[in-house]
């Protein structure tokens, strides 16, 4: 029981690290693209820093970050980002996983039972 809870474990991590890398590196350089094609008024800019709690700066300075990021690794908040995205997908794996496992092996022992003289 222990060798399926590892196995299961371990084809999570892997299959989720996947699945969430690409999902989020293809949703970054999108959203990294439109964000390069925006541009905000400085009455958005006012409004948006309240509703934020920043300085007009600092959502600037943001933009212009975004903007100017040649790789989705330098995109501001990536890594926060993608571990969320990984933490749901690894979640959704693992009880998947462990499942099929379960079934698998009752389904082997009931074969096994019966198939016994």
């Amino acid at each position: 029981m222990i060798k399926i809870i590892l196995s299961s474990l371990v084809v999570s991590v892997f299959i989720s690290a996947v699945i969430t890398f690409a999902s989020v590196s293809t949703s970054t350089v999108e959203a990294s693209e439109n964000l390069a094609s925006l541009e905000l008024a400085e009455e958005e800019l006012s409004d948006l820093s309240e509703k934020m709690g920043i300085s007009v700066e600092e959502i600037k300075e943001g933009f212009e970050q975004a903007k100017t990021s040649d790789s989705p690794f330098n995109y501001p908040g990536f890594y926060r980002y993608w571990f969320q995205a990984f933490l749901w997908v690894f979640t959704a794996c693992f009880a998947s996983s462990l499942i099929q496992s379960y079934l698998v092996v009752s389904q082997f022992n009931k074969t096994k039972q019966v198939g016994t003289p």
